[in-house]
């Protein structure tokens, strides 16, 4: 049984509704020597309830010393000093991929206890932990009192939210029960303790274990935190990560036998059971992603919120910011042409404390590691879960308004209601955004989306509570671009037939030398706008550059906007035919001219941008188009001098 439940519980892990990843490490702002692994000591193997037990040392997890040696590492254990001598509640909010799980990792390192099979505290293992952490700033000067003092000095309870299940009232009791006996497991040398009395040793027996009963699951921690503090006779530490998971699956998918509220009301009593007026837990962490999670921690005493770009302090230990990136390229990998290169894809999250600029850790080492490539960006998962709500008719339309300018909402601070999460979970789940619809729920929306990392807060009023929101950078803003322009969004925001759009596509597939093929296409064009004018040149420019990517497909090695061109240019709109014909667009939009368009290309040297084969034949665009609909452009083949350009014009009939 005790097996079987273990692999369900790594089955739930591995192809389970996940919202959220974990965070990886990052890269260092100083160099440090290598340090070697942390290596389990082996003891002799062991029967225990018939089966026999490698002989392990508990507690040993070098996740974070793996971290440790990749090239991309970033040194951040002086935090692990701060968060022990604040000892204040925190719960601490960064998108993903800012380095939230491995701080936790790395404080689970440093401060759980590693003991033998009997709970015996194992000197040979404390010491080489010193050793580890003796390269690391936290332990340097006079830090390493600190470390003599601390390091291996509190039990450890670590928790992961993401595997709790909340589809329905039985899932979450499962995966809760579940969660609660995998972390009694990671002490099962309680088993054997001699400080603890018989009926204490009986928690261990899979018969009576506290976490296979539903009535007592929530206070599993607080039992634990007892028995820990009575073996070790220290108080615990409690780590948390992913704290607001559960309730962002409840936003995404709902809860289909309408038991949220009992869902909240156990992860309230487990909090309450960890936290409140626990003697035995001095210090504890929550990180997430979304405060939502706030919904189920009002009852913990002098708990504080804090996003790391609205704390100077914390956003020294998350991210990274544009003042430390350059001197990490340049010390780490020797390219001082990179750091443009990796600011505009992945920077841009904005720290209003320090009035700073960040990058997300993990899209950073990735560009890093991959040698200064940018093309796979990553996917945040909270918008892959709402391909939905995207729909124009639902929320697209809103979302679409915010890829080019400033958004002005009101931010809702912690903490958060029941109702709040209903609201959000109806507006994603209703057919289409009704006429009507709450300002405040959409409002609630978009902080929901800048808190997963979608936007950033440049700006905000304390009094009104309003901020100011923006997409952060161009990896964020793709994303967006991908998952939100697709031929059904089209159909219903320009009113468009699919033949409509398959005849702009065929007229760009068809693009040759003749002056009678750019004809076609203006035409092709002023035929996709008949019924609906756009507003923005954005939204003249979205479906003339994704529609070859969605119907053209067949004929496109390459379709790609807004691409980084030579000298720090940036090309509208790029496209390679699979005849190897390269195609660049400039777009203007009432503004200028389609002759200024293409001189903007030629003198900027566009057409040098790299392609994975060179082109056979490259045809420079410039494109025009006007609220009246008139329609014009300026086109270069097999030639770069803008005095050639031969230009068409089409007129509202």
């Amino acid at each position: 049984m005790l097996r079987l439940l273990f692999f369900t519980y790594l089955i739930f892990q591995t192809y389970g509704f996940l919202v959220y990843p974990q965070d990886d490490s990052s890269p260092s702002d100083e160099e440090s020597s290598p340090s070697p692994h942390l290596r389990p000591l082996l003891l002799a193997d062991h029967y225990h309830d018939g089966w026999q037990h490698p002989g392990i040392v508990y507690n040993i997890d070098d996740s974070f010393c793996k971290v440790r040696d990749k090239p991309t590492f970033i040194d951040r254990t002086r935090f692990i000093k701060h968060f022990y001598e604040r000892k204040e509640p925190m719960a601490i909010h960064a998108p993903p991929r800012f380095g939230k799980t491995s701080n936790l990792e790395m404080l689970k390192l440093f401060f759980d206890i590693p003991v033998d099979l009997n709970g015996t505290p194992v000197q040979n293992y404390v010491e080489q932990k010193r050793a580890f952490f003796d390269n690391l700033l936290t332990c340097r000067d006079m830090d390493s009192f600190f470390c003599m003092d601390y390091i291996a000095s509190h039990p450890v309870i670590f928790l992961d939210f993401m595997s709790l299940d909340t589809e329905n009232i039985e899932s979450f009791n499962f995966t809760l029960r579940i969660m609660m006996r995998v972390l009694f497991e990671n002490h099962g040398y309680l088993a054997n303790s001699p400080l603890l009395s018989r009926e204490e040793h009986g928690i261990f027996n899979k018969d009576v274990h506290p976490s296979l009963k539903e009535d007592v699951g929530a206070i599993g921690g607080l039992i634990l935190a007892r028995l820990l503090h009575k073996h070790h006779n220290r108080s615990c530490i409690v780590l948390i990560d992913n704290y607001d998971a559960p309730v962002a699956k409840m936003i995404v998918k709902g809860n289909k036998d309408d038991s949220m509220s009992q869902i909240f009301k156990t992860l309230t009593d487990l909090m309450k059971g960890l936290f409140k007026d626990n003697t035995f837990v001095s210090h504890f962490l929550l990180t997430g992603i979304s405060s939502i999670g706030s919904v189920y921690t009002q009852e913990v005493k002098n708990l504080s919120h804090y996003s790391i770009f609205e704390n100077a302090t914390l956003s020294n230990f998350y991210g990274l910011k544009f003042k430390d990136d350059e001197d990490f390229i340049m010390g780490r990998f020797g390219k001082p042409e990179w750091v443009d290169e990796a600011r505009r894809p992945y920077g841009g999250y904005h720290s209003l404390a320090t009035n700073e600029k960040m990058l997300a850790l993990r899209s950073f080492s990735k560009f890093m590691e991959e040698e200064g490539k940018y093309d796979d960006f990553e996917r945040i998962p909270i918008l892959l879960q709402l391909e939905e709500l995207l729909e124009y008719d639902k929320f697209g339309r809103v979302i679409e308004k915010t890829l080019e300018t400033n958004t002005t909402i009101v931010n809702k601070r912690p903490p958060f209601s029941e109702q709040d999460i209903k609201n959000l979970h109806d507006l994603i789940s209703r057919q289409k955004n009704e006429p009507d619809e709450a300002t405040q729920v959409e409002h609630l929306m978009l902080q929901f989306l800048q808190e997963n990392g979608v936007y950033t807060i440049i700006s905000k009023d304390d009094t009104t509570h309003k901020v100011d929101i923006v997409v952060p950078n161009l990896e964020i803003k793709k994303l967006l671009q991908y998952l939100l322009y697709t031929e059904n969004f089209f159909v219903e925001k320009y009113q468009l037939t699919r033949e409509k759009m398959g005849h702009f596509v065929d007229s760009v597939i068809k693009l040759n030398d003749k002056r009678e093929s750019f004809q076609t296409m203006i035409s092709a064009i002023r035929s996709l706008f008949e019924k609906v004018i756009p507003e923005t040149e954005s939204e003249f420019r979205a479906p003339l550059y994704s529609l070859p990517r969605l119907m053209g497909y067949q004929s496109f090695w390459r379709v790609d906007n807004e691409v980084l061109g030579p000298n720090k240019t940036i090309i509208d709109t790029l496209l390679f035919r699979k005849d190897k014909t390269l195609i660049i667009f400039e777009f203007k939009f009432e503004r200028d001219s389609a002759s200024a368009a293409l001189l903007d290309v030629v003198n900027k040297k566009k057409c040098e941008d790299e392609t994975d084969e060179k082109p056979l034949n490259t045809i420079l665009v410039g494109l025009h188009f006007s609220s009246r609909r008139d329609c014009s452009v300026s086109y270069l083949y097999n030639k770069n001098n803008a005095e050639e350009a031969i230009t068409i014009e089409e007129k509202m009939r």
